[in-house]
């Protein structure tokens, strides 16, 4: 898949298709609005973005991550997001909360992150990081199903 790096706003509309990336979209810096997107048919990475805001985007075709080497994010949302088909690499971020999120298609690597519990269910296909005996887990009032991984884990409200 071919790789649009955004830089400014234009850049991103420049490329958007009845409300599609078909792109695996790598966004540098702040300012760039996704309110017009819906879906992200490659990954969606962000660098030296101060906030994050995932607008009106539900699903991402690929992985969702933010660059840890030069992580300056005071502020991430994920809102409307729905579905990852990738891994979730969500490290060393304010982030709060997985929003609606009900599937990753991958590892859900959300170390070092504010998320205190998920308080509905999720479909993990892969690894999660913080794991089951980590201090997250416990907490978690909802089913969550890792296909590869190994112990399952379900838990239930």
């Amino acid at each position: 898949m071919e790789i649009l790096h955004v830089y400014k706003q234009e850049d991103l509309d420049n490329s958007l298709s009845k409300g599609t990336l078909n792109y695996d979209v790598y966004i540098h810096g702040d300012g760039i609005s996704l309110e017009s997107v819906t879906q992200v048919n490659g990954y969606l990475g962000f660098s030296y973005s101060k906030t994050i805001d995932l607008g009106s985007v539900k699903s991402i075709g690929g992985d969702l991550w933010v660059s840890s080497y030069c992580n300056i994010v005071t502020q991430i949302n994920l809102r409307k997001l729905e579905k990852v088909y990738g891994k979730v690499r969500l490290t060393d971020v304010p982030l709060s909360d997985l929003g609606i999120i009900n599937f990753v298609g991958g590892d859900l690597d959300i170390r070092n992150t504010l998320v205190k519990d998920i308080p509905h269910a999720i479909i993990i296909n892969g690894n999660q990081y913080p794991d089951k005996s980590s201090m997250l887990m416990p907490a978690i009032p909802a089913t969550i199903i890792m296909s590869n991984a190994s112990p399952d884990i379900r838990l239930n409200k």
